[in-house]
């Protein structure tokens, strides 16, 4: 005879062992060991017995495994597959102008933890910088220079949008230049140091 209430674990399952045999689930006496599907944690006891009382030894539940939520990533971002439940998936991008370093997929793990470790998206792509032109200048009537004007170059960075141009060598817009070819040389820095340059040339004749 059932002397104990029938035993269900949701999300889990209930292995019982009766000294009457197994026709007899929740006699007294009664051994059930408990486990739970995958993606669930046993919160409990892994084993009860059936007491004269007529109540278990103990209770017990199945808890869903959740990974705790994952940091933003500073300049990128990360898509999960099923949020923070075990075996979820995160995918890690950055902004455009940002190279992700580190793990480009974390899982959560059956422990509850996530695999690998937080990546960064740091900026390893050198600004775009664009000269002007190369040109030629005829001297002034009557002297051996010209004075010659030009825009500076034009800079874009993708990353951070911030550029520190330096013009390494040549000489400065509206210079008097003699007679001859003049290399002007312009390096533009962002924010992480990366650097691009380029460089045109001012014929006088």
């Amino acid at each position: 005879p059932q002397w104990c209430a029938t035993l269900t674990i949701h999300r889990g399952e209930a292995a019982c062992h009766s000294p009457r045999g197994s026709s007899y689930r929740s006699s007294l006496g009664t051994r059930c060991e408990l486990s739970c599907a995958r993606g669930y944690r046993l919160v409990g006891p892994s084993a009860v017995h059936c007491l004269p009382s007529r109540h278990w030894s103990g209770m017990a539940y199945c808890r869903q495994i959740r990974c705790h939520v994952l940091p933003a990533v500073l300049r990128g971002s990360y898509v999960c597959s099923a949020g923070v439940q075990m075996d979820s998936r995160c995918d890690y991008t950055c902004q455009p102008g940002y190279q992700l370093e580190g793990d480009r997929s974390r899982i959560c793990m059956e422990d509850g933890r996530w695999s690998g470790s937080e990546p960064v998206c740091v900026d390893l792509e050198p600004p775009k910088i664009r000269c002007p032109d190369s040109r030629e200048r005829i001297a002034e009537p009557g002297k051996l220079t010209a004075t010659v004007y030009w825009d500076p170059p034009r800079v874009r960075d993708s990353a951070d949008g911030v550029i520190k141009r330096v013009m390494l060598r040549g000489p400065e817009p509206g210079s008097e230049l003699p007679e001859g070819e003049h290399v002007i040389r312009y390096t533009a820095h962002d924010q992480a140091y990366n650097r691009a340059s380029c460089k045109f040339s001012i014929r006088v004749h």
